[in-house]
């Protein structure tokens, strides 16, 4: 165990017990799991789920709470920008943000961070919001944003940490040539279980599709083709 850990505040929009976010919870879970013996994590979250009006129940909002290996604190809607804004001011050697167009944790915290030697610290992970599928949807809006984003240097000096090759190259078709990492290391938390082959028998067909209801999943769409095969 090091004596001295890195410092890392992470900053996500949605973390455990909440589900209907999908796979960015599921991405933050990994990180805290692979990272807590080697860094001191402190995350900041909401203290409800994607799209409820409703607290997390038995869950205390805006204090720290302390879990296995990390600390945790929700917090509650009118306290979001507040506490953000304090705590990334502290500190911290890394802030890593899990979200492109979050407002409360990315968008308001990168204005906040204006000094260079701050704005080094951050480590962005878009989560698929720059390829070209996230940003066909709501395109007017976004490319509007990215537009005055990249104006005012909204994204300057901070690294980018991407998942794949693909979405390397999707971060440098939006914003050129930054510095973009690709962690080679599975994460602990996402070790696959032992995978057993089925073979496929002639007229049946099984699916399953595990993801959130999106309309950049194109779920619609694959049910639509499905229906027009025929036996």
């Amino acid at each position: 165990m090091k004596l001295n850990k890195t410092k890392l505040l992470i900053l996500s929009d949605w973390y455990l017990p909440a589900v209907n976010a999908g796979g960015p919870v599921r991405s933050i879970s990994a990180i805290v799991t692979a990272l807590k013996l080697d860094f001191e994590i402190s995350l900041l979250t909401r203290d409800r789920d994607f799209g409820s009006t409703e607290a997390f129940p038995h869950i205390e909002a805006d204090i720290w709470i302390k879990k296995d290996g990390f600390r945790l604190q929700y917090i509650s809607p009118s306290k979001i920008n507040e506490i953000v804004k304090r705590e990334i001011q502290l500190d911290y050697d890394k802030i890593y943000m899990n979200s492109l167009f979050s407002f409360p944790f990315t968008i308001n915290p990168l204005r906040n961070l204006s000094k260079d030697d701050k704005r080094q610290k951050v480590i962005l992970a878009p989560r698929g919001m720059s390829g070209k599928g996230a940003l066909e949807l709501k395109s007017i809006k976004k490319n509007v944003f990215l537009f005055l984003a990249k104006t005012l240097g909204l994204y300057k000096d901070i690294t980018w940490h991407a998942s794949t090759t693909l979405e390397k190259n999707e971060i440098q078709q939006v914003f050129g040539n930054q510095n973009i990492i690709i962690p080679i290391e599975n994460l602990a938390a996402c070790k696959s279980e032992k995978f057993f082959e089925l073979l496929k028998q002639k007229g049946q067909l099984k699916l399953i599709f595990v993801s959130r209801i999106s309309p950049k999943k194109n779920l619609l769409y694959l049910l639509e083709v499905l229906n027009k095969i025929e036996n």
